[in-house]
């Protein structure tokens, strides 16, 4: 008796869709939180200074709830922005800004500045141009609140910043796994102390690839508020190689598709990252400047003016 071609074909058909659909399978070992940080920090040390271009859309609401939209990450358009990232000689410092132009002139800024101790976000479009900015000292106070759009939020996106490796005093980081049966991750929570109260708390959380045969790369980022809020989601995908870093021929890699997500406000920004180089191209401290690089005459912000009485400004 011959089978109906339906009844045959079926049991193929789920077999493409549940691959296609990327059901993993459960990996069949794990490594310890030492080695998976060992090699990130590893991977992060190998870009020093960063140099991108960067097609960027991104959406902002305004304090009335009116939307703002920009820009394209299609790959049938130029890069529309640019990003320049530097570590200080001190840990955890880096000067960092991603500057989004339009007919030649700068429309959106987004960064932090070691050298002035702030960290910013400022558009120039018309009549709703608005910057704000905090003391990097104060991030993460309870009792301020964020930005519209956090570049030290974003900073973690790019998944090229060393995490804590000392496990006795904090800043520090645990490690749980995620297996909710189509998805295997190792979970990274950091904690760490609010900078003005001291009470200690989870910041964030990074998501591994949990997979013996895929690299255990950063695959997305979910930072929370002090209630335990989910402030932020970022996703990160298609690695690839820093050009000029790392040693010898082991290159680093970041996520050059970065999808950001603040969902208590709706504000959102799409990256996709080309040309990346460690090869110094212009000063990221300068590029980074708040002070300098701030449009002359638009509304501004401090969003801790309120508790930053007696915290020492660069």
């Amino acid at each position: 008796m011959k089978l109906a071609p339906t009844k045959t074909a079926l049991p193929a058909l789920i077999i493409a869709a549940l691959l296609i659909g990327g059901c993993g399978k459960p990996p069949t070992f794990m490594v310890s939180r030492e080695k998976l940080i060992a090699e990130h920090n590893a991977n992060a040390a190998g870009v020093q200074k960063l140099w991108a271009r960067v097609r960027l859309k991104a959406t902002f609401y305004d304090e009335h709830g009116l939307p703002w939209s920009w820009g394209s990450t299609s790959s049938l358009v130029a890069p529309n922005a640019k990003l320049l990232l530097g570590k200080t000689d001190r840990p955890g410092e880096v000067d960092f800004v991603l500057i989004a132009s339009q007919a030649g002139s700068e429309l959106f800024a987004i960064g932090v500045s070691a050298a002035e101790g702030k960290y910013y976000l400022w558009h120039n479009a018309g009549s709703r141009a608005h910057a704000w900015y905090g003391l990097n000292a104060l991030a993460g106070a309870k009792g301020i609140d964020s930005l519209p759009m956090d570049p030290l939020q974003l900073l973690a996106a790019l998944s090229i910043t060393e995490l804590p490796d000392d496990f006795r005093k904090l800043p520090t980081v645990v490690m749980t796994t995620d297996e909710d049966g189509d998805r295997y991750a190792y979970v990274l929570t950091y904690i760490d102390r609010d900078p003005l109260s001291g009470e200690i708390g989870f910041r964030r959380e990074t998501y591994f690839v949990w997979d013996d045969d895929q690299p255990r790369r950063p695959f997305m980022i979910k930072f929370f508020d002090h209630r335990g809020r989910v402030v932020m989601i970022a996703h990160m995908d298609d690695y690839r190689q820093v050009a000029d870093s790392g040693a010898g021929s082991a290159h680093a890699v970041m996520p050059t598709d970065i999808k950001v997500n603040w969902p208590l406000t709706g504000n959102k920004v799409h990256l996709t990252l080309s040309q990346m180089t460690a090869r110094g191209k212009g000063d990221p401290a300068k590029a980074a400047s708040y002070d300098n690089r701030k449009p002359a005459g638009i509304a501004e912000t401090q969003i801790d003016r309120h508790i930053a009485n007696g915290v020492p400004q660069r």
